[in-house]
C-alpha cells in the first residue's frame, strides 16, 4: 500500500449527519464502513479541505436541498474511529451513543488518495476520530418502528380480510 502523504486535519465544532460509529454500515459496494457526513464547515475549513483535493459540497445545492448541512463532506473508514466525549474520555462498544443528525463534534480526518476506479480517482476523507461535544441522540421507539402510539386518538376499527373499496 502506498504511503499516505497527507497529515491529519482537525475540524472543530462541526455538525454530524448520517453517522455510523457503533458499527459499520454496509455501503453500495457491499463493503462495511464507519461513516459520517461532516457539516456546517466554516469557509476556512472548507478551503483547507479543498486545498488537499477533498470535494466540499453545499447542502443548498443538493438534488434534494439540505441547507441545514451548510458546507459538508463525507468521511469513512474500514476501521472503527476513536470516539471520545467532551472531556476526552474514550467511548467503546455500547458506550458509543447512537449519534443523531446535528450532533456537535470535533472530527479528525485524514485525506487519502483513491483510484483509478472506472477511470476516476481523487482524494477522500478518512474518518479517524470523533469528539462528541453536544449529542443529539438518535432515537427509535422500543419496537424499532417509525411511529409511537398517540393516546389521544383512537385507531380505526378495521375488519381483517373484509371487503373494501380496493
Amino acid at each position: 500500500m502506498a504511503e499516505n502523504k497527507y497529515e491529519n486535519i482537525l475540524l472543530n465544532e462541526v455538525k454530524l449527519y448520517w453517522t455510523w460509529l457503533q458499527e459499520p454500515r454496509q455501503m453500495d459496494d457491499g463493503k462495511h464502513k464507519f461513516v459520517a457526513e461532516i457539516g456546517n464547515l466554516t469557509s476556512e475549513q472548507a478551503n483547507a479541505l479543498h486545498e488537499v483535493g477533498i470535494s466540499v459540497r453545499d447542502g443548498k445545492e443538493q438534488k434534494t436541498p439540505q441547507p441545514e448541512k451548510g458546507l459538508f463532506i463525507g468521511s469513512k473508514s474500514v476501521k472503527q474511529p476513536k470516539v471520545v466525549d467532551a472531556s476526552a474520555k474514550r467511548l467503546d462498544g455500547e458506550d458509543i451513543p447512537k449519534i443523531g443528525n446535528g450532533t456537535l463534534a470535533n472530527v479528525m480526518i485524514r485525506p487519502y488518495e483513491w483510484g483509478p476506479i472506472s477511470g476516476r480517482s481523487g482524494v477522500s476523507a478518512g474518518l479517524n476520530g470523533v469528539q462528541i461535544l453536544d449529542l443529539v441522540e438518535l432515537t427509535e421507539s422500543e419496537s424499532g418502528e417509525m411511529f409511537t402510539p398517540v393516546d389521544k386518538y383512537k385507531a380505526p376499527e378495521v375488519e381483517v380480510g373484509g371487503k373494501g373499496p380496493f
